[in-house]
């Protein structure tokens, strides 16, 4: 049928179909409200105007008592409306339109369709589910209960992919973005990110993880500009497509590929800054005592520092936070600590050497006073095809050490020192570790050189403040010793 140029509204809400057109007898204007029909208007319908008899899928113009035919074919996630003169069928209206209950997007991993989903186009939460494609790749956090995906615990997934609201100057970037919250940034780059190989794929479209993902394809590095604090006025029309739209974290940051590699390239905050320079000493000291951890550099640009790393998964390879992991299993009852709780946890999924990796971090996070080890500042890595755990994820993620945000009388002090993520006290914590044979804490000896070479290159951070956190480090060095020493007495 040939296509009429007239003008016809129709939304389908609720399970409702909405009609507006302009009879074309008489002029005399038609709307309807019906029940959404499979495949056909029924024939009992609620209008909105006593100008409008439907009967037998048909509309009729009480006006001029002209009759249209109505005809709807409906899918998953669209309709097909049509309305056409019973006298001249080549005297069409047709359009296509979306059911507002109808799945958005489909979550992918990789090339692998999971889960229909409808995501909010104001806030980029997801709203609600639908089929399921494939269980074994859903995220490891969502539960299943007698073949149901557990809603809340998808959500709260997807949410955790949003930049969070306490990010530094977040605020400034949305609002030169005209935004008003950063999920809306996710849909715009596909979910996609440079941790894991999740992403959602818009309904009926044509899109391909091979040509699209960030760990092969260049991605814009515009948001990252803004987000690092390097905008433009000149920046009107800004590609969105960027692993930056799903990076976590309060501090500033963005992804840039240097020299071939992708890496991630973080601020410091004020007044001292000094989580940049943190992030290098612990890599130091990790390297020196044979812990795994992803190593950090120091880099300058505009005299303003920031610390980088290499991403530290591959397209082959992605990362789980902790979170997810100890989410996997509910507590055995409220005696079980976090520690063990965790630890059943990767053992029952079959992460190797669990133990002993998370046992070096607490001893890592005990020297630099690490007061930030939340959940989603470690977690294991897996292969993305066979779902192998490959184990405990290289230590990153170290800036929030060192007394960072302590005034001058208080570095070296216990007073309000908080740990994570098993314990508050880093007293306290440091007795989970089970075994201390592997540690060689002599190796530590010169790394009050090691923390004045790399202090040095701070315009932020004064001689004594750099001489009282040596001072610091060496006696929670002392300290270890002391314990290990005694540990052994009792043995």
């Amino acid at each position: 049928m040939e296509e009429k140029n007239h003008t016809l509204e129709c939304s389908i809400h609720a399970y409702a179909v909405r009609i507006n057109f302009n009879c074309d007898n008489c002029n005399q204007h038609i709307h309807d409200a019906s029940e959404m029909p499979t495949p056909y208007l029924q024939t009992e319908k609620t209008t909105h105007s006593s100008t409008i008899n439907v009967e037998n899928d048909l509309i009729n113009c009480e006006h001029c008592k002209q009759s249209y035919g109505v005809e709807l074919t409906k899918s998953i996630s669209a309709a097909t409306v049509e309305i056409f003169d019973l006298e001249d069928e080549n005297n069409s209206l047709r359009i296509t339109v979306f059911d507002d209950r109808a799945p958005t997007h489909c979550l992918m991993h990789q090339k692998i369709p999971i889960i229909d989903v409808k995501i909010s186009e104001l806030t980029g939460e997801i709203l609600d589910t639908y089929h399921v494609y494939n269980f074994k790749h859903l995220p490891i956090s969502v539960k299943v209960n007698d073949g149901v995906v557990d809603k809340k615990d998808l959500h709260e997934w997807f949410s955790g992919r949003r930049i969070p609201a306490s990010r530094e100057q977040i605020n400034d970037v949305l609002q030169h973005l005209d935004i008003s919250r950063t999920g809306m940034l996710v849909e715009k780059c596909f979910g996609l990110s440079l941790s894991d190989h999740y992403w959602i794929k818009p309904r009926n479209s044509n899109l391909d993880w091979e040509k699209i993902n960030f760990f092969d394809n260049d991605f814009s590095e515009e948001i990252g500009n803004l987000l690092i604090g390097e905008s433009s006025a000149e920046m009107i029309e800004i590609d969105l497509k960027s692993p930056d739209n799903t990076s976590d974290g309060v501090l500033r940051k963005r992804w840039k590929v240097i020299n071939g590699k992708r890496c991630l390239i973080k601020a410091g905050s004020d007044p001292y800054k000094q989580e940049t320079y943190n992030e290098v000493i612990a890599s130091r000291m990790m390297e020196l005592l044979g812990i795994e951890h992803t190593p950090y550099w120091l880099m300058l640009e505009k005299d303003e520092p920031y610390s980088v790393c290499e991403i530290f998964i591959t397209k082959d390879t992605e990362h789980i936070s902790a979170w997810a992991i100890k989410n996997t299993l509910p507590k055995k009852d409220k005696q079980t600590s976090e520690f063990n709780h965790f630890l059943t946890c990767c053992e029952a999924l079959g992460i190797p050497n669990a133990r002993t990796s998370i046992e070096q971090m607490l001893v890592i996070d005990y020297l630099i006073v690490n007061d930030d080890r939340h959940t989603n500042n470690f977690g294991a890595i897996r292969n993305v095809h066979t779902l192998k755990w490959l184990g405990i994820t290289p230590i990153y993620d170290n800036g929030s050490s060192f007394w960072n945000k302590k005034i001058l009388s208080d570095i070296n002090s216990r007073r309000g020192l908080k740990s994570k993520p098993f314990l508050s006290s880093h007293d306290s914590q440091i007795k989970l570790v089970s075994s201390f044979e592997w540690l060689e804490l002599d190796k530590l000896k010169h790394i009050d050189e090691e923390i004045r070479s790399v202090f040095s290159h701070s315009k932020f951070i004064s001689k004594e403040r750099c001489e009282k956190i040596i001072l610091g480090v060496k006696q929670r060095i002392d300290e270890l010793t002391e314990m290990i020493e005694r540990s052994h007495i009792h043995e």
